[in-house]
């Protein structure tokens, strides 16, 4: 006789049996919650739309004693470390987010983390594992005061690479994975109508203009790819956590700050000024008469570590935080005239990294004796003094709603991974942590004096 299924034992076990009773309910809440998130997907791509409680903008600078002084912004950091197995684990980690934005608790919290979930091709539902530690680190935010961001990002690292959705099929698979997750964190933390989801913000994607997460960026004829097929995906997400709440944040864009636009290059890639050119014209042939999203997330990288944020490129498709009025004019040249908000888009800097040199007498905290990989890795002062420059000028660019740094801690890999926290791997904190926290407090506070 074949073995009976896990799934049918639990389906058809007695309810008197006290275990197998609450595994029997544990999977058909489950079941009731993914069976809800079709609801909000649908079988077609159509459209919904409701605004989102974010900042009027452009936000202006209001005078007082001490100069004019910015509002009050988001802060925070792209960090996984908090995603542990172990709650006291992932309070520990998620901590040193709370050391450097010190987030208030009387609910006027601006600190944010923002992490992520890796979707594979085909996959509708969160691994239990990753989604157990998820819920852990969750926890860990809300104890701290710090709101989440969940990015959820189509693909897979490794050599075979997969695919983006490219097509409508996978395009509801993956709407169907977010509105899972949605479902089952607002059920698994109770959350009632009118209060605040584990997750309020969702990022689509990271960096379609860059082929390590986005393939192809080209089509055959050297036109571009990616845009075209980035928007439907965006534009069909935002009307699924729309339709489960209107306020839930849609966070589009996530673009890398520079390519080469060439597709006979060996590493062909978009710029992200042709990048939002052609996603806007993807968004017009559309025919859409809805928004695709509330906020664009980008990714304001210098062209190394060593690269001031203070730096313009001009004459040049780069977009770093010192060219921000051409970041602005490009998205109002993309969506003038059209439902989706253009030159007064909120604007998220949602990952910028600085990587610092590790001091001899620190590496033994990373297990290998060795510089990081990264060109232009600078020395800690000049880490902090950049994060602080960054986060200044943020502050002061009116369209821009907050400013993220790229992890709270270093990566232990000094070969292969990011050195730009301002921890170092074990959470002990780097000589510049003191002043990058005060920089990110100025932000979230609203203390930024601006010119």
């Amino acid at each position: 006789m074949a073995r009976e299924s896990n799934t049918d034992s639990l389906l058809t076990e007695s309810v008197d049996n006290p275990i197998f009773s609450s595994e029997r309910r544990k999977y058909l809440s489950r079941i009731a919650v993914f069976i809800g998130a079709l609801s909000f997907v649908g079988a077609a791509e159509s459209t919904i739309s409701s605004p989102a409680d974010l900042p009027n903008v452009p936000m202006r600078a209001t005078a007082s004693a001490h100069g004019n002084l910015a509002p009050a912004k988001w802060t925070g950091a792209l960090e996984d470390a908090a995603k542990q197995p172990d709650e006291l684990a992932a309070t520990k980690k998620m901590d040193l987010l709370q050391d450097l934005v010190q987030s208030p608790d009387d609910g006027t919290s601006h600190a944010y983390v923002k992490e992520s979930i890796w979707a594979s091709p085909g996959q509708i539902g969160p691994s239990e594992i990753d989604f157990a530690n998820l819920e852990n680190s969750i926890r860990a935010a809300q104890a701290d005061n710090i709101n989440v961001c969940l990015a959820v990002w189509p693909y897979t690292w490794g050599k075979e690479q997969q695919s983006p959705p490219l097509t409508p099929s996978k395009r509801w698979q993956y709407t169907t994975l977010l509105a899972t997750i949605d479902g089952r964190l607002r059920h698994d933390f109770n959350t009632k109508d009118g209060e605040k989801p584990p997750v309020s913000c969702w990022f689509i994607g990271n960096e379609p203009n860059n082929p390590t997460f986005w393939r192809p960026q080209f089509n055959t004829d050297g036109t571009a790819a990616a845009p075209g097929a980035y928007e439907a995906l965006l534009a069909r997400s935002y009307d699924t956590l729309k339709k489960i709440s209107p306020d839930n944040i849609v966070i589009g864009g996530e673009l890398a700050s520079h390519g080469n636009d060439d597709p006979h290059s060996d590493r062909a890639n978009l710029s992200p000024v042709n990048f939002i050119e052609d996603m806007g014209t993807a968004y017009r042939k559309s025919g859409r008469t809805e928004p695709i999203m509330d906020a664009f997330g980008y990714h304001p990288y210098g062209l190394n570590s060593s690269e001031s944020p203070a730096t313009p490129h001009p004459n040049s498709t780069t977009i770093g935080v010192a060219d921000y009025p051409k970041l602005v004019s490009e998205l109002g040249k993309a969506f003038k005239g059209t439902a989706q908000a253009g030159s007064k888009l909120p604007i998220l800097y949602s990952e910028y990294g600085v990587e610092s040199l590790i001091p001899a007498a620190q590496r033994y905290r990373y297990g290998k004796n060795s510089q990081p990989a990264s060109a232009g890795a600078v020395d800690e002062k000049t880490q902090g003094e950049y994060y602080s420059t960054y986060l200044k000028m943020a502050a002061c660019q009116p369209n821009v709603i907050g400013a993220f740094i790229f992890h709270t801690l270093d990566e232990r890999s000094m070969n292969q991974g990011w050195q730009s926290g301002p921890n170092y791997a074990d959470g002990a904190p780097k000589s510049d942590q003191p002043a990058i926290a005060d920089s990110m407090q100025s932000l979230s506070n609203g203390e930024v004096a601006c010119p």
